[in-house]
């Protein structure tokens, strides 16, 4: 009976173990890892990326001008279903109070999936939010993250002033967006709207990876 009672304990352990590796991987470990590029995603490198000067930025849901006298443009890549772009939000709530003011401007782009109802559900999760401050347009089969060379959110592409693209990446490299040594995009925009080059112009991604379906 003796043994019957350890074989159980140790099994229940067993159980306890990898259902807890399992929560962790879940709920942590894979985003600390960055995104593999799927199969067809422009790498972000200069001769691949939209030629300079940006003009407009299209989708199927809108149209947002990329000229202007706003002195930089910040593209915040957003996905729905991704944990990490909801712990993301209240950095970039707190860019867009910060730096709206000084006269930058956010287009969020919202991941979606082809269909019609997928676009839809796409722009009233970004809708839930509340976030304001920020043009939003969804991108049916992430084609404008594509072209951007995004293929994971959350992200952020920063043009200049001369609607030319000075960064490409993650926010943070933590999951909470919460280490100011890899706020990335953070430092990237201080240094744009300073006229500096950023300390990194592209950085690799984490959170979920984006892909896209032709079909």
């Amino acid at each position: 009976m003796k043994k019957i009672s350890n074989a159980l304990v140790g099994a229940a352990l067993v159980f306890w173990l990898a259902e807890t590796c399992y929560a962790f991987w879940h709920f942590e470990g894979q985003y600390m890892r960055p995104v593999t590029r799927p199969k067809g995603a422009a790498i972000a490198s200069p001769e691949l990326l939209p030629a300079p000067p940006l003009q407009q930025l299209t989708s199927e849901s809108g149209q947002v001008n990329l000229t202007g006298d706003q002195p930089v443009t910040v593209l915040n890549f957003w996905n729905p279903r991704c944990p990490c772009s909801r712990y993301a939000e209240a950095d970039v709530r707190k860019l867009i109070a910060q730096y709206e003011p000084r006269g930058v401007r956010f287009v969020t782009i919202i991941a979606s999936g082809g269909s019609d109802e997928d676009v839809l559900k796409a722009g009233q999760a970004w809708d839930a939010t509340g976030i304001v401050g920020t043009a939003p347009i969804v991108d049916r089969n992430n084609r404008v993250a594509m072209k951007f060379g995004v293929w994971a959110a959350p992200a952020a592409v920063i043009l200049n002033n001369q609607s030319r693209i000075e960064y490409v990446g993650a926010y943070n490299i933590a999951r909470y967006c919460s280490n100011p040594d890899s706020a990335w995009a953070a430092k990237a925009l201080s240094a744009i709207v300073q006229g500096k080059r950023p300390p990194r112009a592209k950085t690799l991604f984490f959170g979920c990876q984006l892909t896209t379906n032709a079909g």
